[in-house]
């Protein structure tokens, strides 16, 4: 195996936030283990010397990264940040608004803007005290900063019902809800047209009705092969991935997700996230 690979780390948890030491341990070692996410078994990474990776981080908190992003030189790198909120109620525990968006602008600094990705992702609807509330005014708070930052492609994407979730919201008074098709093109296609005026390209993950219902919005490539060997100088295979949802659109390149539910939990306290049991 010599064609340069992507390693993702991870789409199931968020290891630059509560893992950075199995990150730099496995780049020390260049060997990965983790549990295949359905059946269980060990799945092992050996990357010999001569083996090129990028690597693409996905976080909502950045912090230990960039306090420790020596371990990372000689690693081409490619950064998903998700910033969707300044809410607490729905991320009772991330730090301030302030300092994510610091660090996204530090990213884009030290890394170029092309190579941070913005995801303003999941889109989130919920019922409290009979009242209708989504997460999309959180926009007016977050897309001029980062537009100043110099990153512009932000990703997007509606919330999808896990039943883990319900347990969540035992003791909370709100309910999550899941807008029709049509209603989540009537929601997001006045906020679309906000991000292109300040010039993003906004891209979807698995929202082919966003993409094909709003002007100016396309279909989204998380795991892009194309984009990164332009980033990178290297050749990178674009291969789709099957095992991505591909019947909801998804049109992410092959990647290895080193990420694992069991042994990496994802510590965060997000109400609307499927990573936690």
């Amino acid at each position: 195996m010599t064609t340069p690979i992507i390693i993702s780390a991870s789409r199931r948890t968020d290891m630059p936030r509560f893992h950075l030491d199995v990150l730099t341990d496995g780049l020390r070692r260049r060997r990965f283990a983790w549990h295949h996410p359905f059946n269980g078994r060990l799945m092992e990474l050996a990357l010999p010397v001569e083996q090129k990776a990028v690597l693409v981080l996905w976080s909502k908190d950045f912090d230990r990264f960039l306090e420790n992003r020596s371990a990372f030189e000689g690693w081409p790198l490619f950064f998903h940040f998700t910033i969707n909120t300044p809410l607490t109620l729905l991320e009772p525990d991330l730090p301030p608004l302030r300092q994510r968006l610091c660090q996204l602008e530090q990213l884009a600094s030290l890394y170029s803007p092309e190579a941070v990705r913005w995801r303003f992702d999941p889109i989130v609807c919920w019922e409290s005290g009979g009242q209708a509330h989504d997460n999309l005014r959180g926009l007016e708070a977050i897309a001029p900063d980062v537009a100043a930052a110099g990153v512009k492609d932000v990703t997007v994407s509606f919330m999808d019902h896990y039943r883990k979730i319900d347990r969540r919201l035992a003791d909370r008074p709100l309910t999550f809800r899941t807008p029709s098709p049509q209603e989540q093109v009537e929601l997001f296609a006045p906020w679309a047209a906000v991000l292109t005026e300040l010039k993003f390209t906004v891209h979807t993950c698995c929202e082919p009705v966003l993409a094909s219902g709003i002007q100016g919005v396309r279909p989204g490539r998380c795991i892009d092969a194309d984009l990164l060997s332009r980033l990178t100088g290297m050749v990178v295979e674009a291969k789709d991935d099957l095992g991505q949802r591909r019947d909801h659109g998804c049109l992410c390149h092959r990647s290895i997700d080193i990420g694992c539910y069991a042994h990496h939990r994802c510590r965060g306290q997000c109400l609307y996230c499927y990573a936690r049991p």
